[in-house]
């Protein structure tokens, strides 16, 4: 009678353990993770004589929208296609530290830079700058093709949410719980079969 008892209030314990954690479980924190946003592919064309393709000077050669704006996020994978319009060497640079295309020196250590080119090349790049509007040069033509570069803060593109284990989190606390009524009811059965047999 007494385990019969026992049982019975273990029971009512675990079915309420459950009722509580169906009533919390939309309540408690999920976590967001974060993944890199996709890379962004850039085409440029460096033109800097009217020839061929080239209908204008400066990267993409056209007359409406020469040295067009990149813009990035901060951490962005960059993948750069680089090719020569009018058939004279070029060569990519985002000038990271804002000292001018001209300055090459720093290429590719502070500032990253593709290899000359042609033929076409793509080159990679994180882009790990702070926020803020930069450029991106030929570094053998400078003043025709030169282009703004602006980096956004990051953002969390591509992230999942990942709920966390909610019954993980307070199910130490059931325990307790459950221990602690547990102990109170063996305690009270007792002391009623205990007062039983002094009758």
């Amino acid at each position: 009678m007494v385990l019969g008892r026992a049982v019975t209030v273990v029971a009512i314990i675990l079915f309420l353990s459950l009722a509580v954690h169906s009533l919390v479980s939309n309540t408690l924190p999920t976590v967001q993770t974060v993944n890199a946003s996709p890379n962004d592919a850039i085409s440029l064309s460096g033109c800097v004589i009217v020839t061929g393709p080239c209908v204008g000077i400066g990267w993409n050669g056209t007359t409406s929208n020469p040295n067009p704006t990149i813009t990035v996020h901060q951490g962005d994978a960059v993948s750069v296609t680089l090719t020569s319009g009018d058939g004279l060497q070029h060569q990519f640079l985002f000038d990271a530290d804002k000292d001018g295309g001209g300055d090459i020196a720093d290429c590719p250590a502070v500032d990253p830079c593709s290899a000359i080119f042609p033929p076409a090349t793509l080159y990679s790049f994180v882009v790990s700058v702070v926020p803020g509007t930069y450029n991106y040069y030929c570094t053998f033509h400078v003043t025709q093709m030169h282009g703004s570069f602006v980096v956004l803060p990051s953002q969390a593109l591509g992230g999942t949410t990942v709920p966390l284990d909610k019954l993980g989190l307070i199910m130490p606390y059931l325990v307790i719980a459950s221990i602690i009524l547990l102990a109170v009811s063996l305690t009270l059965v007792y002391l009623k079969v205990a007062k039983r047999k002094k009758q």
